[in-house]
């Protein structure tokens, strides 16, 4: 389970690494910097405040690592979003 730094005192993110028993990682600016090209979705808030254009797609590639990709386009429900990537080892 991956954020980026501005979402790191979001209880709502630490009780749901809690309740799928997932660490919760903190890419940091860098890293989100670097995946952002492979981010499928676009958002002016997330632009504006964490410079990627999608905090959860860069924040799961930036976790999954090299080669990392994007299994669809974030799911977002109401205030959360959410995006599922896999390392470039995954078939």
């Amino acid at each position: 389970l991956a954020t980026a730094p501005l979402k790191k005192d979001e209880a709502a993110i630490a009780a749901a690494g809690r309740a799928l028993k997932l660490p919760v990682v903190i890419a940091d600016d860098p890293v989100l910097q670097l995946a952002s090209p492979g981010a499928r979705s676009r958002c002016d808030l997330s632009q504006s405040r964490a410079g990627t254009p999608s905090v959860s797609e860069a924040s799961a590639l930036a976790v999954a690592g090299a080669g990392a990709r994007l299994l669809g386009p974030r799911t977002v429900l109401g205030p959360v979003t959410c995006a599922i990537a896999i390392s470039g080892d995954a078939p």
